[in-house]
């Protein structure tokens, strides 16, 4: 066991810290990436013109996210993981406000694009962050509470968008934002109050003058599943609400409370999935896991209501818990020193895999006029991943076991 280690028997304050990342993570990443989802059709309306000029906005989100997994590690030789959460949180948050003041997609790119680089930077030191005080056995529920931001962030969102357009109809878009900038503002004062003091930058990164930093040995396997992971979760997020309603196994309503269904059990999967991973080990729920991941994808081609409607409520559970099972095993594999660059690594592997797979799944929609191919690759991915996942030997530690 590494010196700065947290001993598995030792009381720790280490719920603080993963709720704080965890209300981090879902402004940064959930209402600075799910919240254009929901008013997109009104952004369409007031200046975007076409889905096709919204979706390359979208994909700026993603490709700011990318650029920030890749200089994760020059940032974290100059700021600790805290200081460098806490400047990613406050562009954010400044991004938020000013979303509804734009006027034309090109201004909105931008601004998507620094959204998707800051909510990088949070979600990337938000591991290091929590792990400095969580105990090796609870690992995997901190995290899961650190990771399950996103999802409480997609159930506010739908309110708050219900609301909003309720009082002011179309308009009510810019008004979403605004909203959630507040929100973003008073997760900001309690993160800079709590958090921002401590830290320092990487011991592992210290020396090193290189732009972007090499992963950590060993990580080949967890960088494998985290890309197929992305490229099946870029598939199924993106076009689940559209390949329901193929063959007319559900409405678009239906389709979309389904969609909101997965958003509210993502908010527990990383919890109690991650915490039965802390008893039972990480391989014994990571397999079957992204095996019930593949099982959800090709449910959807099968153009039954039930099972599509259960795939959406399994995939969200699932959704929560394997990233979680995943970080937790990372932190189970590598030295605290290693670990931010480690999970850098595996980020954006991820990132790579969402921006890659949706253009693709679309292609094939329109070559075959429908999206059963498309849901049958994501499925492939993640029968990939789970086999990478078979062949992980740090995955075969029971949790608070480390290499030493």
């Amino acid at each position: 066991m590494t010196s700065t280690e947290i001993p598995v028997g030792r009381a720790q304050n280490w719920l603080a810290p993963a709720l704080l990342m965890g209300a981090a993570g879902g402004v940064a990443m959930g209402f600075g990436r799910l919240s254009y989802a929901f008013v997109l059709d009104d952004m369409v309306r007031a200046y975007l013109g076409s889905y096709s000029v919204a979706g390359l906005i979208g994909t700026a989100n993603l490709t700011g996210y990318v650029i920030s997994a890749l200089l994760s590690g020059l940032l974290l030789r100059r700021w600790s993981p805290e200081g460098l959460s806490v400047r990613g949180l406050a562009v954010s948050t400044a991004c938020l406000f000013v979303f509804p003041l734009t006027s034309t997609p090109m201004v909105a790119g931008l601004v998507m694009l620094l959204l998707g680089g800051a909510g990088g930077l949070v979600w990337i030191s938000s591991v290091p962050i929590v792990s400095k005080t969580v105990p090796a056995n609870r690992r995997g529920v901190a995290y899961g509470i650190a990771l399950s931001g996103v999802g409480a962030s997609a159930v506010l969102t739908g309110v708050v968008v219900r609301v909003c357009h309720g009082l002011l109809g179309d308009a009510g878009w810019r008004a979403t934002w605004i909203v959630e900038g507040c929100g973003g503002l008073l997760v900001l004062i309690l993160v800079i109050a709590f958090l921002a003091h401590g830290g320092t930058p990487g011991p592992a990164q210290q020396g090193s003058r290189t732009l972007i930093e090499r992963p950590p040995a060993g990580i080949t396997a967890a960088l494998i599943l985290y890309l197929c992971y992305g490229l099946m979760h870029g598939i199924f997020s993106n076009y689940y609400v559209v390949a329901a309603q193929e063959g007319g196994t559900l409405s678009h309503g239906t389709a979309t409370t389904a969609f909101s269904i997965l958003g509210l059990t993502n908010l527990f999967g990383g919890m109690v999935l991650g915490r039965l991973s802390d008893s039972w080990g990480r391989r014994p729920l990571l397999l079957p896991g992204l095996i019930l991941l593949a099982g959800c994808c090709a449910a959807v081609t099968l153009h039954s209501a039930g099972l599509t409607l259960a795939s959406s409520a399994m995939y969200g559970l699932l959704m929560g818990g394997v990233p979680a099972i995943i970080t937790a095993a990372l932190a189970d594999q590598l030295a605290p020193a290693d670990l931010a660059r480690g999970y850098a690594a595996i980020s954006l592997a991820v990132g790579l895999g969402q921006l890659l797979s949706p253009p693709i799944g679309g292609w094939l929609a329109d070559r075959t006029g429908a999206f059963t191919v498309s849901f049958l690759l994501a499925t492939a991915f993640a029968v990939i991943g789970a086999g990478a996942a078979f062949g992980a030997s740090g995955l075969s530690r029971r949790a608070g076991r480390h290499r030493r």
